[in-house]
């Protein structure tokens, strides 16, 4: 994940990161700061993070106000508050936040907030345990961007074009992650719907520069399956 803190005291920040980072779930997530309105404005739109913990008084700006000029030109920002005034709550559900931090009560209502944080970003954060030979492998699902099989072995391709190798078989793969957005181009290959840049032909560009073939009996699902999950 790439997660977005936008708060004036930098020392609060290091706090916030530190505490997120010793969550497991969290692992290989990037944060970026901005301490100011305009900065977080622009780092939102050239970075599109996947949630933003959000100070409510942002030095000069409101943190409000930052959510909702994100709203009006059109996108959809994940927010969780932060302010170290309890009344704002009240006025706390500009863009439909996933949670209020009170920054005197950080740790309690963190917890809850992750909670519903969690289960908003299910697919991001799942994990796949797969077992080949004597050895377990993790699988962090958001980071894996095609999978494909030569003979008898597996080659996950991550999203940064580094790779694993092991002894699995593709239809087996392919069941435990139905539910996660991967689908089948061809006999031999399995694509990661989040990391499709765009549809050429009968070729699929992923977003790390790998360019994927595409069988004639499955370029119209996989199309389709593309338009779905960008309009989901």
């Amino acid at each position: 994940m790439t997660i977005m803190i936008c708060d004036d005291d930098e020392k609060f920040y290091m706090k916030l990161k530190n505490i997120l980072c010793s969550d497991n779930r969290l692992s290989n997530t990037e944060f970026i700061y901005c301490r100011d309105g305009i900065t977080a404005l622009k780092e939102y739109k050239d970075k599109k993070p996947d949630l933003i913990f959000m100070d409510i008084e942002l030095g000069r700006d409101l943190g409000f106000d930052v959510v909702r000029e994100l709203l009006l030109q059109g996108y959809q920002p994940r927010v969780v508050y932060i302010t170290a005034y309890s009344h704002y709550v009240f006025d706390s559900f500009v863009g439909q936040p996933l949670g209020f931090v009170r920054k005197d009560k950080l740790e309690t209502d963190l917890e809850i907030a992750m909670l519903e944080v969690c289960r908003v970003f299910e697919r991001k954060l799942k994990r796949l345990v797969i077992q080949s030979g004597v050895s377990e492998y993790e699988l962090p699902l958001c980071r894996i961007s095609v999978i494909e099989i030569f003979g008898h072995d597996m080659v996950i391709h991550y999203s940064d074009r580094s790779t694993l190798t092991v002894r699995y078989t593709l239809s087996k793969i392919e069941k435990q992650l139905a539910a996660y957005d991967f689908v089948r181009v061809s006999r031999n290959t399995l694509i990661n719907l989040e990391h499709v840049k765009n549809i050429s032909g009968k070729q699929v560009v992923m977003k790390n520069g790998m360019v994927i073939d595409v069988t004639s009996k499955k370029i119209y699902d996989v199309k389709e399956a593309v338009k779905n999950y960008i309009c989901e």
